[in-house]
């Protein structure tokens, strides 16, 4: 039986989730710092994707936003940076998150994204 890609996403995210509870949990118990833990965490690969573990957009959410980037920029209307915050905003508020993005959080989505997007002139760009 195969697994979906999907499925095994969310897992990981939900033990991301958990990773995190835990680094919390144990550090107040040992007190020690808990980015302490995480480097280390990291180094030994007890921690999973320590880089992610406060990305907002979970991996389904962000094929969504690749794919109304994608779909805009077919209709030769590449979105803004604003409209890209924007359009993360509908996918978070449609899930019931109302939490804020990060002053530079589309520098790192566009990192994350590199080899599908660039920007040109402010604009988000698919590159071909």
């Amino acid at each position: 039986m195969k697994v979906g890609e999907d499925k095994i996403r969310l897992a990981l995210e939900e033990i991301r989730k958990n990773i995190k509870q835990l680094v919390e949990e144990t550090s107040r118990k040992y007190q020690l710092n808990q980015e302490l833990l995480y480097k280390y965490g990291e180094s030994s690969n007890i921690l999973v994707d320590y880089n992610l573990k406060n990305q907002k957009l979970n991996h389904l959410q962000e094929k969504e936003l690749i794919e109304k980037i994608k779909d805009l920029n077919d209709l030769g209307e590449a979105p803004s940076i604003q409209k890209l915050r924007v359009l993360a905003y509908g996918i978070l508020k449609k899930n019931g998150d109302f939490s804020s993005l990060g002053k530079s959080w589309h520098s790192t989505f566009l990192a994350r994204q590199a080899n599908l997007f660039k920007v040109d002139k402010g604009k988000v760009k698919t590159k071909v």
